[in-house]
Formats: C-alpha cells, structure tokens, sequence
C-alpha cells in the first residue's frame, strides 16, 4: 500500500475513534469509511499474485511503539464477523494462539466490559504465573463500519497507555480489516532489549529496510521488528478463527485451530518460527485447560470450546 496513504491514515485515525465511541459525529464516521474504502482500493492495486496477504507499517515515537496492519478475509459475511467479534468472550477464542498469550478471560465491572490477556514467555505458564493485561473493551457496528477498541492507562513491567484500535468493512464478499496496536512500553522495553541483543539478535520482521545491490534484503530488526511480529501473530489467529469457524465440533476443534495457526505461522518461518509443532500443541492444549478452569471461576456465562 502506498507509504504516503498508510501515513495519513495513521495521523487520522485517532482522532476519530477518540471521541465517545458510538456518539462519533456522522461526518467522522463517514471520513472513518471513506478512508478506508481508499486504502481497500489501493491495497487490492498493490497486492499481487504471490506478495504478503497483508500490509504492514511500524513506528516508534518518542516513547510510543505502533504497528499497523491491514487484510483480506474472503467469504466471510459482515453480520457474521461484526457478531462475532463484538462479543469479548469470541476474542478468547483465538487470541490465546498467540504464543505469548497463555489465557485470556473477560468480565463486566461498573457497565464497562473488561478483556484480560495473561501475557508470559514462549514457555508453558499458569495465569497466576504470567502478567495481566487488563483491558476495557468496546466493540460495535456503526455506517457499514465494525469498530472495535481496546484501552489500558497500564500495563505489566511498566508499561501503559495502550489504545487499540480494529475496523473492518464488507468488501467483494469478504472483509477488509485494519488493526492499530499502540502503547509505551516502559520498563519492558529495557527487558526487550536485552532479549534483542542476545537471544532476539537474529530475529526480523517484515518491512524492508534495505535492498542491496546484489539483491540482498535487509529487514527491520528490534523493537520494531518484535511489534511487526507480534501483530502479524494477531492477525492469524483472526484469519484461522474465521477460517475454521465451520468446522465440526467433535471435541477436536481448538486443536484444529492450533495447527491451522502454526502452520499459517510457518509461512513466515524466518520472522516467526520458534519452537517445533509438537512442543507449539502440548504447550497450548495444556493453556486452554487452564483458560477453561480460570473463566469458570469468574462465573462467565460461556467457557472456552473444545
């Protein structure tokens, strides 16, 4: 997608999606879906046969860290996805495939709806031994438009001031989404680095930052290129949620998506493989196990399926 439009979009969109959610003014919700038809319009023109199903872009301000992703789901329909995702308990269905999210849990406190993801290492964790972030949770259809957002003032190891944002559209008989992640990541960031400089050093993600004479592709690395990783993570899980959201229900479908999700992950091998097939499946089957017996325990009206 073309920088200049990505750029634009980045300054905008906050400022709409700033205001009281659904009390929006319809003239920012119609430049909302405006834009996005335009950049639906120029991601369709710059996607060919063979390139990245997604667009992506990362930035560091100051202190605050961004990626910004945009995709396609074909054959999906928008009462179905906005439906879906509307609910914070659906978000427990696939946002725990990310690696490092190791359950997820939602509750009503004082009228706001809270998502929380336990966020810890690669490694099999209890959530009483990860980190909780603690989210409030908006989510809803306004002109055509799914929005979604997700706000958090802190955050684990210092971090704060994370602002979400996810849209999503009715496009040739699919859904074209835009997902912001923004936050600062305080005393993280010194954790992050040091990972960076020893075991990460090797670790890239997706922007190209340099392309040699000789044909040699050079990547975004660090912070930035962790954001990018950690984002495209996300997107899968949403892509293989949806994928699979007709699959039978025989006691076999949260494995399913696990393996959908690894092997969608290993697409991008050299940004994002980290352990085998085999480790990736014992490690969450036992998380989902968990997720299971934490969301019983808060009286959630649903738990997590097979």
């Amino acid at each position: 997608m073309n920088s200049r439009i990505l750029d634009r979009h980045r300054k905008n969109i906050r400022w709409l999606l700033c205001a009281a959610f659904f009390m929006v003014n319809p003239d920012a919700l119609a430049a909302t879906k405006a834009g996005m038809l335009e950049r639906y319009a120029a991601f369709k023109q710059d996607h060919a046969p063979g390139s990245l199903p997604f667009t992506l872009q990362s930035t560091r301000e100051g202190k605050t860290l961004s990626s910004t992703v945009t995709s396609f789901i074909p054959s999906i329909p928008f009462s179905e996805f906005a439906d879906r995702l509307s609910r914070a308990s659906e978000w427990c269905e696939f946002i725990p495939l990310h690696l490092n999210v190791k359950a997820c849990m939602y509750r009503r406190v004082d009228g706001i709806t809270k998502l929380g993801f336990y966020l810890g290492t690669k490694k099999y964790q209890t959530p009483d031994k990860s980190e909780l972030l603690l989210l409030d949770f908006e989510a809803g259809v306004a002109d055509g438009v799914f929005l979604a957002r997700f706000t958090a003032k802190k955050g684990p190891y210092g971090s704060s001031n994370y602002d979400f944002h996810f849209r999503a559209i009715d496009r040739d008989g699919g859904i074209y989404l835009e997902f912001d992640l923004s936050s600062q990541p305080g005393m993280a960031a010194s954790l992050s680095k040091l990972y960076l400089a020893t075991a990460g050093r090797r670790k890239i993600g997706f922007s190209v930052t340099e392309t040699k004479q000789d044909g040699e592709v050079k990547y975004v690395r660090g912070q930035r290129g962790a954001s990018e990783r950690n984002i495209v993570r996300y997107l899968l899980a949403i892509k293989t949620y949806f994928e699979m959201a007709g699959a039978d229900t025989d006691g076999m479908q949260y494995r399913r998506r696990l393996e959908r999700w690894f092997d969608r992950t290993e697409e991008y091998h050299a940004q994002l493989y980290e352990m085998s097939k085999s480790d990736y499946l014992s490690i969450k089957l036992r998380e989902r196990e968990n997720q299971r017996v934490l969301i019983r325990s808060l009286g959630n009206p649903t738990t997590p399926v097979d």
